[in-house]
């Protein structure tokens, strides 16, 4: 399948997204079901457990109360507790209106309503008590208050009950919640250590794929540009922009080669026209000098210039249209460099963009650190609610303690409510205990969270690494352009010197045409031998100036060919 380099990092770059994409999606849905569950855990069970304890603890308050009002003998106190009774009721009915809000299980709304109904029945039995004690019927309401244990039994039932349904559900909460963050723990763990695995390797594989191939095409331009046009042909397997950019190297040196080695054949043979050319001009000069001795060798000296001037009129003319081809084929090799020059510079631009890639990846897995911050703060505000619990399940401890340290003075009477004072204690302790757990796996969350964002960081630092790969490769694409240019440069010095070549070139041919044109009119008559011998001398001068300009730029393109190595 042939790939282009910009598909290539693209495609590597869209997989490593793609995980880390998938990575995101699964630790934001689990982070929600944690956020659900610790939700629950803060509106709905642990608020339930703390309105059970405190209804548990103002339903002791108000038999405590009423046991006090009948053991009472003084009416002022009487009062006083029997206005200590309307506020504890109030608050009952309060915290159970409170309560409520929070059931949503079906099993929760039964006791509760059983535990309504039986508080609604002692409430209305307990008012008969009261009665009988400010009547001063002692009796009657002691065993008014002794026929309601039944039904404060059974509101302790219920009590117990939702207790055990509230840390039950809590527990199972927190478990749940304890469930989705090992199961987001491990799957973040397989993703991004994935995710990192196959960065590491495409990273290597385009590394490899990209720089090696690029390495080559940078060395055999580097000797190109040092004139050794010996160098072997870059050979690159890969079906992209490379393996286009090294057969344009290849090609380039070919015909840089084919080029050089014309500019050498023909360097050679003008020189050697050169000479032969002042050799001619050396004969003629001196046959011009000998016309007015005799009419006869000027004759025989005009017919050999006239011949020998049309060869050297023919061989220039051969020469400035080779000179002309290797021209067009300077010109030719420019522009093919010119177009490698591009290549370059269009690689080095998909070398920034993959750079840009690599930070959105950084910012990705940045942002999720920063989530996972947020859910460790969450459980710190849950830990403070327990703590809260906790000093509630202290307090009523404590007035478990003292009640029955009151049932104990009431002696008989008190039993009842000593067992009752002593179930209290056993609750909040049960409470306490049930606390000290949820701690214990708030802690445990709150460490694991830690050893995520450790996680994360360590993808930050992978991504970062990464990008200073893609910038390093940016710099070999910026290497290639910078040896291109050179060379584009140096050719166009050769093209310039070789139309130099063809420009005195080109005066030869034209003094060639008027030495020609010279040699004519000597054959035509002898009447015009001297003024033709002075012109003919002239031209002489002129072919032999011109002789030595081409000598000069035969010896500066030769210069400047010997760069290379063919």
């Amino acid at each position: 399948m042939k790939l282009s380099v910009g598909k290539k990092i693209m495609l590597g770059f869209g997989i490593i997204l793609l995980l880390l994409t998938v990575v995101s999606v699964l630790s934001l849905t689990k982070m929600s079901v944690m956020n659900e569950k610790s939700e629950l855990i803060v509106d709905s069970w642990m608020p339930g457990v703390a309105s059970i304890n405190r209804i548990n603890y103002e339903t002791e308050n108000v038999k405590s109360l009423t046991l006090m009002h009948i053991q009472s003998e003084n009416k002022d106190e009487k009062e006083q507790i029997e206005k200590e009774l309307t506020k504890r009721n109030d608050s009952v009915l309060k915290v159970m209106a409170a309560y409520e809000k929070t059931i949503y299980l079906d099993e929760d709304r039964q006791h509760f309503d059983e535990l309504q109904s039986d508080w609604d029945r002692f409430l209305a039995d307990n008012k008969k008590t009261i009665q009988f004690s400010s009547q001063g019927k002692q009796q009657l309401a002691q065993f008014n208050l002794q026929k309601d244990k039944v039904l404060f039994d059974a509101m302790q039932e219920n009590l117990d009950f939702l207790v055990a349904l509230n840390e039950e559900q809590a527990d199972k909460a927190a478990q749940q919640s304890k469930d989705s963050y090992q199961s987001a723990r491990m799957q973040t763990f397989l993703f991004l250590g994935l995710a990192l695995l196959l960065g590491v390797i495409i990273t290597i594989g385009l590394t490899r794929n990209i720089v090696g191939p690029l390495r080559a095409v940078t060395d055999g331009i580097q000797e190109i540009a040092k004139g050794n046009l010996l160098v072997e042909k870059v050979v690159v397997n890969n079906k992209d922009e490379t393996a286009i950019l090294a057969d344009s190297v290849n090609q380039m040196k070919d015909n840089l080669a084919l080029m050089v080695s014309k500019i050498v054949g023909i360097s050679q043979t003008v020189n050697q026209q050169s000479e032969e050319l002042t050799q001619i001009s050396n004969e003629v000069k001196i046959g011009s000098e000998q016309i007015s001795s005799t009419m006869q060798e000027l004759a025989g000296g005009a017919e050999e210039q006239a011949s020998a001037v049309q060869d050297a009129a023919e061989t220039m003319n051969d020469l400035n249209e080779e000179i002309s081809d290797i021209e067009a084929s300077g010109r030719h090799l420019n522009e093919e460099s010119k177009q490698v020059y591009t290549g370059a510079t269009n690689g080095r631009e998909l070398m920034n963009q993959s750079v840009s890639d690599m930070e959105n990846i950084t910012s990705i897995v940045v942002d999720s650190m920063n989530k996972v911050k947020e859910l460790d703060h969450k459980n710190a505000e849950i830990s403070k609610l327990v703590n809260v619990i906790e000093d509630i399940s202290n307090q009523t401890n404590l007035l478990a303690l003292n009640a029955a340290i009151e049932a104990a003075r009431a002696g008989e009477h008190g039993k009842g409510f000593a067992v009752v004072a002593d179930e209290v204690r056993k609750l909040a302790d049960g409470v306490s205990q049930s606390v000290n757990e949820i701690t214990t796996i708030i802690e445990g969350i709150q460490n694991d969270s830690k050893e995520i964002v450790a996680t994360l960081q360590d993808g930050v630092e992978q991504s970062k690494r990464g990008n200073e790969q893609m910038k390093a490769t940016g710099g070999t694409f910026t290497q290639i352009s910078t040896s291109v240019s050179d060379m584009v440069s140096s050719i166009e010095n050769i093209v310039q010197g070789i139309s130099g070549v063809k420009t005195g070139g080109d005066r030869i041919s034209q003094y060639n045409e008027e030495l020609s044109s010279i040699s004519e009119e000597s054959a035509a008559g002898v009447e015009q031998t001297s003024a033709s011998v002075q012109q003919q001398l002239a031209s002489m001068e002129a072919i032999a100036s011109s002789t030595a300009t081409l000598n000069e730029l035969s010896e500066e393109l030769v210069q400047l060919v010997n760069q290379f190595k063919v």
